[in-house]
């Protein structure tokens, strides 16, 4: 099966979902990351108010924002919620620190933190909201 490729409507229907999103929470890091391994792209969303304990809420607040979008090119199913301690959720951070200014940013066939990818689309990270 050939990978599919991550498209224009799927980056600008990432980039809505995330703006939802950090009317809920900041946002630490987002990206779309299509590992090695999978033919699937998947958009990752860390938050520092994202935990274990609590990562029922943030996936359940995924779906609420993807309800109200109803954006046919992204579902919850393709989220990713994590924290800023994953491994490649650092990685994506640690690169944005060393290109400031140049995000968006694509990365092709890199090994971040161990996880081989083929694809990697880091966003900007949202600017916090104000109460």
């Amino acid at each position: 099966m050939d990978p599919e490729p991550l498209v224009r409507e799927q980056i600008d229907a990432g980039a809505r979902l995330i703006h939802e999103l950090a009317q809920s929470f900041p946002i630490k890091a987002a990206f779309w990351v299509k590992p090695s391994e999978d033919d699937r792209w998947r958009l990752w969303v860390a938050s520092d108010q994202i935990r274990d304990a609590n990562i029922r809420e943030g996936y359940q607040c995924v779906v609420r924002s993807s309800e109200q979008l109803q954006d046919p090119w992204i579902s919850p199913f393709d989220v990713t919620m994590a924290n800023p301690d994953d491994p490649l959720v650092k990685a994506v951070i640690e690169a944005s620190q060393k290109n400031p200014g140049k995000v968006p940013m694509l990365y092709n066939g890199s090994n971040l933190k161990g996880v081989n990818i083929e694809k990697l689309y880091i966003y900007p990270v949202p600017a916090p909201v104000s109460p």
